[in-house]
């Protein structure tokens, strides 16, 4: 069944691109990027996924923005590595990206959350173990201050974002020297 399903999303994909490439210019964008719409809102990532990858050689002024759509796809199938290297592109295609380094830095900051939370539960039960996994939260938020200032700032908001910057440095302070 699981086969079957795979088969049949990449008959749709192909489908649809064909039909795609039958057009010109604009024409084959706007229905590619309904795809993707329709298909985030069913909860199909893997039909978005492969839409958006259509995209990246059809829309090149917007590559910034379709790499950090692959990026949140990628974070929302817990795949923190492709998502980090998605954010990572999209930098590299418009480093004025506000979006794109406040991505990064949003997932540098998630990964941290995610670790401290599983802390609290061992923190008695095992010190050392403690110690090392806050430590590797500490890291992921040295990488995220950076990408969300970075962030804050190109977007021209950055006073409004200053008590999230604060926790963030506080959150750091706190347990850098656990």
């Amino acid at each position: 069944m699981r086969y079957l399903t795979v088969i049949l999303l990449m008959l749709a994909a192909g489908t649809s691109f064909a039909l795609a490439q039958n057009k010109t210019g604009k024409e084959q964008i706007a229905p590619l990027y309904t795809q993707v719409n329709e298909s985030l809102a069913k909860g199909d990532t893997t039909t978005a996924h492969l839409t958006l990858m259509q995209l990246l050689k059809l829309d090149k002024p917007n590559r910034s923005d379709i790499y950090i759509a692959l990026g949140r796809i990628a974070e929302e199938r817990r795949d923190t590595n492709s998502a980090e290297t998605y954010y990572k592109q999209a930098i590299k295609n418009n480093k004025k990206s506000h979006r794109a380094y406040y991505s990064l830095g949003s997932l540098y900051y998630n990964q941290a959350i995610d670790i401290l939370n599983y802390t609290e539960l061992i923190c008695v039960s095992a010190p050392e173990l403690y110690t090392a996994e806050t430590g590797k939260a500490v890291e992921f938020l040295k990488k995220a201050l950076p990408n969300l200032v970075k962030g804050f700032q190109l977007s021209g908001n950055e006073e409004i974002y200053q008590p999230a910057l604060e926790t963030v440095q506080q959150i750091i302070a706190n347990h850098a020297g656990k």
